[in-house]
Order: C-alpha cells, then structure tokens, then sequence
C-alpha cells in the first residue's frame, strides 16, 4: 500500500470533510426546496467576500492614527531604546503563539496571533518621570493592524492604531503614540494585534524607542498628529474660480479680528492675537448648492491656521481643516473642502490655531481664492 505524505495526507481529509458537509448541506436544502444555481451561489460568496473587506478596510480608516515623518521626530537621548535587528531584543516578553517568522538585514518579522486586540510585545519596565513621551516604532505592517501603546501595571495608557492600508511603495514614515504622564512610574511599551475580524496580523519591526518632549516638541508634535494633509490641486479636474481676494494688497471683504498686519512685496504678514482658535480674518458670500474649495494662497512662518466654513443660517461649521509651521516646504495647498447643501450665506473663516498652550501665529498671506468644484 502506497503511503502518502502528511501534508497530502491532511489535504485529502480536508477534502473529504468539505465534501461531507456540502453533500449535507444539499440534502438539507433538497429536504427544503431546490438548491440555488452554481452560478448564484459563486456570486453571492464574492459579495460577502467583498463585503467583509470592504468592511475592514473602513474600519482602519475610521480608527487609525496617522503615520509621523521622519523629520517631526526629534533627535535627542531616548529614555530607552531597542534594536529588533537580531530578533526579540532582551527583556522583552512575547506572546508564546507569535511567530517570530524570520529576521530581515534591518528588523525581524512578526506573525501575530489570531485574536483582535491581544498583546504580543511586551518591553521591559522603563522609569519615567513627569512629562509628555513619545513611543516611537520604526518598522511597517505588512498585513493586518497594530495597536501601539503603554501600560502601567495592568492600567492602559492608550494606544495608537495603525494598518496595512497605509502602506505602500516607497512609504518612509514612522508609528508614535503620545503618553502624558503626571506622576513617576514605571511603564511598559505593548505592541498589540489589531486585525478585523479576529485575524493573525504581519509586523516588521526594526527600532523601539521612548523619547521626552520639550514644551516646543509637545507643540511640534500636537501639531503634527492633529494637522489636516495638504490638498493636491491635481485631484479636480474642473475648478470654477467663483471669488478672488489679493489680500497681499487689500483687505476687500475681509473683516479683520484682531491681528496686526504688514503689507510687504511678498504678500500680508498677519501676526494674529494669543488665542486657540481666535478668528483672524472673516467674510460672507452667497452660495449655491455644490461642492467649494476654500484655498489660502501663501505660508505659515510659524503656530497654526484653521481654514473653515460656517453656514450662517444653521449656525454650524460645514468643514474645518487645520495647518502648521511644520508643513512648509510639502507639496500641496491650504485648503479647505466643503459641500453646501441648500443656497444661502457662508461666512469663510481663517482663524488662528494653537495647541499644548495659547500662541499667536504668524502667516504670510499673498491671496484666498473660493473655487467651485465639478
């Protein structure tokens, strides 16, 4: 008798398992009524499929924290830091069912277990003292989801999500979850699975660390996990420009709100008021239904602007969006997108923004510009 190998061994049984529950499933459905057609039944598994990734995929985007540069992190001496290029650094406890897949030149892979949320890298206890911290992961997901985050005992200290999606060619850019901590204590960094549904998730991991901030790195990195992405004109191939302000040479319809302003070759320097959201500049204009893009042509030299949209007559902002010193230099526009829905008056709003503690901002303004969208 001709013995198979274990492997083809374990297929076939698979085979006779299937085969065993769908002759079931037939007769059950005989016992009932008329199968569905082949053809029916193909379709109907590709929706669900489809369903279930569609799903997921707007999960992570509804719940996932946004990627850091490089260049938002800030050098200095780490309060601990661990290298993943030769496996589990030591001191760390991992979860016995992980599997530590291979070790790459940089980092090592890991393959999670199957269950959303479970704990899989544990660091070892590191002493902090009052402060604001950053956790910061260097690596990639190559599937599924992490949850990055800190534990004092068994107390969560939050986590920051991240996925797979947001992955693609070429992205160079960094995990880094904020801890806030008011009193000394030890705590732990936990690398957690996030994969919906209950799915086993793919890491690679290279560096681990946890760095203090200063009072202007808090505000740099408030800034830079709060800020809007800047708009790729590109994007919309009919732009109707409706208004046009040259606010570099005059005000126009432009209310100002308490901002000192210098007229220069290079467009209006406006030092706006020590304030969170202050508002700075405000005009009306009446609108039809349709999709608007507000644009302020110029730079933030330093803090913050929210760019925004109220409509007058419900008294409720239609879209904010908000930017930063830290963007300049980035390919894109500060802009903002917003849709109305019945015709009426908008007032348009550039206001100051300003994190961690009030701050006036400085902008330089050469133009804004309301365009309507097709």
């Amino acid at each position: 008798m001709k013995h198979l190998p274990p492997g083809q061994l374990s297929r076939l049984l698979l085979a006779f398992v299937i085969l065993c529950v769908g002759g079931l499933s037939l007769a059950l459905s005989r016992s009932h009524g008329a199968p569905p057609p082949p053809h029916q039944t193909l379709a109907a598994l590709r929706a669900a499929a489809t369903s279930v990734s569609v799903e997921a995929a707007a999960y992570y985007s509804q719940n996932q924290s946004r990627l850091t540069n490089f260049v938002d992190v800030f050098d200095g001496d780490a309060s601990a830091s661990w290298n993943f290029e030769h496996g589990i650094p030591a001191g760390w406890r991992h979860s016995s069912t992980a599997l530590i897949q291979r070790t790459s030149p940089r980092g090592t892979l890991i393959e999670t277990t199957p269950t959303n949320f479970e704990q899989q890298l544990l660091s070892p206890p590191v002493l902090l003292q009052p402060g604001q911290y950053q956790i910061v992961l260097d690596g990639g997901i190559v599937r599924g989801g992490l949850a990055l985050g800190g534990e004092h005992g068994t107390t969560c200290l939050g986590n920051s999500f991240f996925s797979a999606t947001q992955w693609h060619a070429g992205t160079q850019a960094l995990m880094v979850h904020t801890l806030s901590i008011r009193k000394p204590q030890s705590v732990r960094i936990v690398l957690s699975n996030w994969a919906r549904p209950n799915a086993s998730s793919r890491w690679k991991l290279n560096d681990v660390s946890i760095r203090p901030l200063s009072l202007d790195q808090k505000i740099a990195a408030e800034y830079s996990t709060r800020t809007s992405p800047l708009v790729k004109l590109n994007q919309f191939p009919v732009m109707n420009r409706r208004f046009a302000w040259h606010i570099g040479r005059t005000l126009n319809d432009w209310v100002p709100r308490g901002a000192h302003m210098i007229r220069t070759t290079a467009g209006r320097v406006i030092r706006t008021h020590p304030s969170t959201y202050g508002y700075v500049l405000t005009t009306q204009v009446e609108l039809q239904p349709g999709p608007y893009l507000l644009l302020m042509n110029g730079g933030i030299m330093s803090g913050g602007m929210s760019l925004g949209a109220i409509d007058v007559a419900k008294h409720r902002w239609l879209k904010q969006s908000f930017y930063w010193y830290g963007q300049s230099g980035s390919s894109g526009a500060i802009a903002t997108r917003f849709s109305v829905r019945h015709s009426g008056a908008v007032e348009l709003v550039l206001a100051n923004w300003s994190v961690v503690v009030p701050r006036p901002s400085t902008w330089r303004v050469r133009g804004i510009e309301l365009i309507q969208l097709f």
